[in-house]
């Protein structure tokens, strides 16, 4: 295996190397680099100070067993050749199955082939790498006696990953991340470890630029760097180069370089080189370096093989993590929106991927995806973001249940289903629509919600949260406070004077429907006093006014339901400094009766409301059990 660096301006990975780390079997045979063009005296004299300022630049002891040397471009070009028919002639299904798979996850085109793709692009892409398997450094020129400040850079990095490989030993490094692929292991060093190793040797790179030309000078060089990159992007788009894998080559030196500075920053290099010892273990832990420091890992999740389940011919290419990045670019693939797919991607807690073919008919192939969230929050904003990537696929997709969190949908040459249940989300994908309905019937997509069909392993419930909330609004209902199905329809924010008793009011409320019925529904108010009156004169009295009078004032204020059949006061006790709750049953012009329930409460200046309205026949919501989840906030909030 290969450390290979891109051009400073691409950010294009050699996709030989990736769509192995993407999930084949087994790795490609071994090409052997053409032979070496030695370096003559005068340029191996100022390889030697390159070398020496990019160890003392990065605090590691110089290599002094490595091969250098250059090649053409026009060598590289045909190595990688060679690279990807050697690869395709040794996993001829296996790359068809990895071509099939991007395609239904719609990140390649139709007609676009892996390993094409990756002869086209290497030896343009490329100044330069070092192979920790040869110990071999190799400057990608035409011309190696002239060094441009880019060579310069390109040499001081490749340097750093002998130095790293003489120090950390990457052979060691790239053998954990075998035996995660083989062992299905939850954990994603191949991409975390990837990133830590370009990272530090692009810092690195960047200090012995600065070392050279100075702060000025390395700003000035950084810039020219931006304006390539628009140009090479304007470039592979009329070379159709897919982006989502123009991203993949950029990830483990954007990002990884962002993770290796904030650990530099936090403890200089001896920081950065404690890391290989307890290297990073996932795509999110690189995106988010204090998760990395805190020790945050995934959620465990194992899928169930389904070859066997599938039939004849069926077997598994893959079952590996499918990280944060994973989802940001698949999202970011289909609906082209940065915004979206980093939301979506956000708040990820695990996932894997399963990919399967059949030998026995290359175009059969079927993907499985398992995601899941850090919370209910989480999950449904990914959710509602997957709904929008749905309808570019098909615009009118399948509903299969009314709350929207079963869907299904058909494009050409692809099915699909996908559900969301609490934290959790699954996808299953295929080419034919029969392999569709086994892998659902084996992996029990749920028929309905909330509770069938559980099948990903849930988080341990949180304890209760003890961080102050400041804002108002906080203290209101969320959508995972509330059952599936249920989602906000309508808000308020008000800020009124009362030049009476020279008070400031604010008020904020939500309001929710559920989508698997019209008749069912939630508000949940907050009311806040400020000004001359005493703390808590709104609410001090609710205990011994009559609670018909607050029913009155606060539901028929919001013309909720119809004309009071009955009314009943409900006990409560343990909600707020003071709380009343009742339970009516209303009459409905052109339905069958509802029940309303009120839980009224209050601490110091804020008052608080909770109110449900469902069919009288439907199972009750729990009214009091919303009340203490706003009650909780409430006594966090600290205006």
């Amino acid at each position: 295996m290969a450390i290979f660096r891109r051009t400073r301006a691409t950010g294009l990975l050699v996709l030989v190397v990736l769509v192995v780390a993407c999930g084949g079997r087994d790795a490609p045979p071994e090409v052997p680099l053409p032979e070496l063009t030695a370096f003559d005296d005068a340029l191996t004299l100022r390889l030697a100070g390159i070398a020496t300022t990019a160890s003392e630049v990065r605090g590691l002891e110089l290599n002094e067993e490595i091969e250098q040397g250059s090649l053409s471009k026009e060598q590289v070009g045909d190595y990688y050749e060679q690279a990807a028919t050697e690869s395709k002639l040794q996993e001829e299904i296996n790359y068809n199955a990895l071509n099939t798979t991007y395609r239904l996850l719609h990140m390649i085109e139709p007609d676009d082939d892996l390993l094409e793709l990756s002869g086209e692009e290497s030896a343009a892409d490329l100044l330069g790498f070092y192979s920790p398997d040869s110990a071999q450094l190799v400057l990608i020129s035409d011309s190696p006696g002239e060094l441009s400040l880019d060579n310069e850079a390109t040499l001081a990095h490749e340097y750093v990953h002998s130095f790293q490989d003489q120090q950390f030993d990457l052979e060691k490094a790239f053998k954990r991340v075998e035996k995660e692929q083989r062992e299905k292991a939850n954990t994603e060093y191949g991409d975390a470890q990837r990133a830590l190793i370009e990272g530090d040797a692009t810092v690195a790179e960047f200090q012995y630029v600065e070392k050279k030309v100075g702060p000025e000078g390395l700003r000035q060089w950084l810039g020219s760097s931006d304006e390539e990159a628009g140009e090479d992007a304007e470039a592979t788009k009329e070379r159709d180069y897919p982006a989502a894998f123009g991203r993949y080559g950029a990830f483990p030196y954007t990002y990884g370089s962002t993770f290796v500075r904030h650990l530099y920053d936090d403890g200089g290099w001896e920081a950065v080189n404690a890391a290989y010892e307890d290297p990073p273990k996932t795509e999110e832990q690189i995106l988010h370096p204090e998760k990395y420091l805190a020790g945050e890992g995934p959620v465990e999740l194992k899928l169930r093989d389904l070859s066997k389940d599938l039939g004849k011919g069926w077997q598994q290419e893959t079952d590996e993590m499918f990280g944060e990045f994973d989802v940001y670019n698949w999202v970011r693939s289909t609906l082209d929106s940065e915004l979206q797919a980093t939301s979506a991607a956000a708040g990820w807690g695990g996932g894997r991927l399963a990919v399967y073919s059949n030998t026995l008919d290359e175009k059969q192939v079927l993907v499985q995806m398992a995601l899941i969230w850090d919370d209910r929050d989480e999950a449904r904003e990914f959710y509602t973001t997957f709904g929008d990537v749905i309808k570019r696929i098909d615009p009118t997709p399948a509903i299969l249940d009314p709350s929207l969190q079963i869907v299904g949908w058909e494009a050409e040459g692809e099915v699909g289903q996908a559900w969301i249940e609490r934290t959790s989300f699954q996808m299953v994908v295929a080419v034919q629509q029969q392999d569709l309905d086994v892998a659902k019937r084996v992996v029990e997509a749920p028929a309905s919600i909330p509770e069938s069909g559980r099948i990903l392993q849930a988080r341990q419930p949180r304890a209760a949260a003890s961080s102050p909330i400041h804002q108002l609004e906080d203290v209101l209902l969320k959508p995972g406070d509330l059952a599936p199905g249920f989602i906000p329809v309508q808000s308020s924010d008000q800020n009124t004077q009362n030049p009476i008793f020279s008070t400031n009011v604010e008020q904020r409320m939500v309001l929710f429907a559920n989508v698997r019925s019209e008749d069912d529904g939630v508000m949940a108010m907050v009311i806040r006093e400020r000004g001359v009156l005493p703390a808590g004169v709104s609410w001090a009295l609710l205990e011994t006014e009559d609670p018909r009078i607050l029913y009155d004032a606060f539901v028929g204020g919001f013309a909720l339901g119809g004309e009071v059949r009955s009314f009943s006061e409900l006990p409560v006790d343990g909600i707020g400094e003071g709380s009343v709750a009742a339970r009516a049953e209303v009459a409905s012009a052109d339905g069958p009766p509802q029940v309303i329930q009120m839980v009224v409460f209050g601490r110091g200046a804020t008052l608080a409301l909770v109110v449900t309205f469902q069919d009288a026949a439907a199972e009750p919501i729990d009214t009091i059990a919303l009340a203490r989840v706003m009650d909780e906030r409430l006594s966090r909030y600290q205006p």
